[in-house]
């Protein structure tokens, strides 16, 4: 059975985004020894517009949270 609130547009987009930022955060971890998985560096939120975003979480580490963003806003231009 198929769910009417599933957003299949928005999960392929936040699977795209969780995709890229996956070896970004593999290069960041081997470099200073953190355990973190994607889905604590990404969060995603909808607004009461029904609009979603994804945002980093406070999780994602000060280094590459810029290049994150970068990734969010490549997939996602309604972050802006």
């Amino acid at each position: 059975m198929k769910n009417i609130f599933e957003n299949t547009e928005f999960n392929s987009l936040f699977n795209k985004v969780k995709d890229e930022i996956k070896p970004l955060l593999d290069t960041h971890q081997q470099n200073n020894k953190t355990k973190l998985m994607v889905e604590e560096v990404v969060m995603w939120q909808k607004s009461r517009d029904n609009i979603y975003f994804v945002t980093p979480t406070e999780k994602c580490p000060n280094e590459i949270r810029s290049q994150v963003l970068d990734i969010i806003y490549k997939f996602n231009p309604n972050n802006k």
